[in-house]
């Protein structure tokens, strides 16, 4: 490991680096708020996915609850954030996206500052600063602050998951365990449609850190288990009520599994008919009936305008989802080869620095050539930097499953930019890692 004097915990923090995490801090929020504010605009209002999180927190400020209009509840979002924008309503003002924009820039600085004491804790101080530099000026990450979306909210989670189950590996107290289990439930209550896909590898980091102690080791992890699943039960129980099904957290899973497995998919989301258009609603709204109505389910459960404004639907939102999930099993089944052949353009999408199809809001053509090149940049030293970090793998163990979980995530949807947003900050402490040490034998020479 590094020479370097690690940062153990908050109290071991002193003066002087509690400096540089309040400079981390204020240098990150100055360059989100410079960039809403020249670049992109407070008052800019919500568009593409963003409106459905608008509807959703709206609707829940008028007293509707959590639906797109009065008596249609939804299954189709996470419920964190669509919360998370009516508390700020409440607060500033109903519609209020200044508020919401500067509340989001505050979060973003947060998570900067989370990212250098998580660095610090896997690498010393130099990582840590290196780690949070390049944290502050990652565009993805400073674009986040910007849009009406979750991102910030698993973003934030995320840190905050990683953060103790890091204070876990130290101090194995039941407060750092619970903590680290409901900030990754609020993860996944913020993320939505793979969030189970975390559970085995949460069971699986508390098996193999603790392996000394194989009793200890088994109940961390079931403390772990618990804890995420009884944070996500409390919208599992909500959408029982509702459809009397069991819906863990969101039905959105199904449109992106049957638009990533059909015979037009090509690693990234692909509806499997030519046109969006036939939705649940357009046998009611003169477009004829579908030969085959149960495969156009992926392309009605895709067009959320539709869902939004839609008077009448077909099936409900749980039926739509099953319907997907089928006809998308059904193809794989029926086209082993070829769904094989797909994993890994899935795999190059994930990692392939920007799609032109990536769908985040208001991304121009200068705001993607900022992604790209910063990614040309971060990439190579993050590979070099999870090969030379391996002999420390027992810290970076979480993050290494994160990713993993990731990658698997998907193979079985499909790679996006988009997906690679909850491990983008990752990326930074592992490309720090190599840079540290790049310094490090620089000095050595000299």
């Amino acid at each position: 490991m590094e020479s370097q004097e690690k940062l153990s915990n908050a109290n071991g923090i002193d003066f002087n680096e509690k400096k540089i995490i309040l400079l981390v801090f204020v240098f990150a929020v100055l360059i989100r708020f410079f960039y809403i504010y020249f670049f992109y605009g407070f008052d800019t209002l919500p568009g593409m996915d963003e409106i459905y999180y608008q509807k959703l927190a709206g609707n829940i400020s008028d007293g509707l609850g959590f639906a797109i209009k009065k008596d249609a509840f939804s299954t189709k979002k996470p419920p964190v954030y669509p919360y998370f924008m009516t508390g700020i309503y409440f607060i500033f003002g109903r519609d209020n996206f200044f508020a919401l924009r500067i509340i989001q820039i505050l979060l973003g600085g947060i998570c900067t500052i989370l990212i250098y004491i998580i660095a610090g804790k896997l690498g010393g101080r130099r990582v840590a600063l290196i780690s949070s530099i390049l944290v502050s000026i990652d565009p993805l990450l400073i674009y986040i602050s910007a849009w009406i979306l979750a991102h910030i909210m698993v973003y934030l989670f995320t840190l905050l998951a990683v953060f103790y189950c890091l204070n876990t590996i130290e101090k194995p107290s039941c407060y750092n365990i619970i903590l680290a289990g409901m900030f990754w439930g609020l993860t996944g209550l913020s993320m939505g449609y793979n969030t189970f896909l975390f559970y085995p590898y949460i069971f699986i980091w508390g098996l193999i850190i603790f392996r000394t102690d194989k009793k200890e080791a088994l109940k961390i992890s079931v403390i772990l288990f618990l804890s995420m699943t009884l944070t996500v039960s409390i919208w599992t129980i909500r959408n029982y009520t509702i459809y009397k099904k069991f819906i863990p957290i969101v039905t959105s899973g199904g449109h992106r599994f049957k638009g990533s497995n059909n015979a037009r998919a090509d690693g990234m989301w692909t509806p499997s008919s030519g046109s969006p258009r036939f939705f649940s609603t357009s046998r009611n709204r003169g477009w004829g009936d579908s030969p085959d109505w149960e495969s156009w389910a992926c392309d009605a459960d895709s067009l959320w305008l539709d869902l939004l404004f839609s008077e009448k639907k077909d099936y409900n939102d749980y039926e739509v989802n099953l319907l997907n999930y089928r006809a998308g099993w059904k193809w794989i089944k029926n086209n082993p080869v070829s769904w094989l052949k797909l994993l890994p353009k899935k795999f190059y999408h994930l990692w392939e620095p920007l799609n032109p199809r990536s769908t985040f809001p208001r991304l121009t053509q200068k705001r993607r050539r900022a992604v790209i090149i910063f990614y040309c940049f971060i990439f190579p030293l993050f590979v070099i930097g999870i090969y030379l970090s391996k002999a420390f793998w027992r810290k970076y163990l979480i993050i290494y499953l994160a990713i993993i979980h990731t990658i698997i995530g998907s193979m079985i949807y499909y790679g996006d930019a988009q997906q690679r947003v909850i491990i983008t900050p990752f990326l930074s402490i592992f490309a720090a890692f190599t840079l540290s040490r790049i310094i490090k034998f620089r000095k050595n020479d000299e």
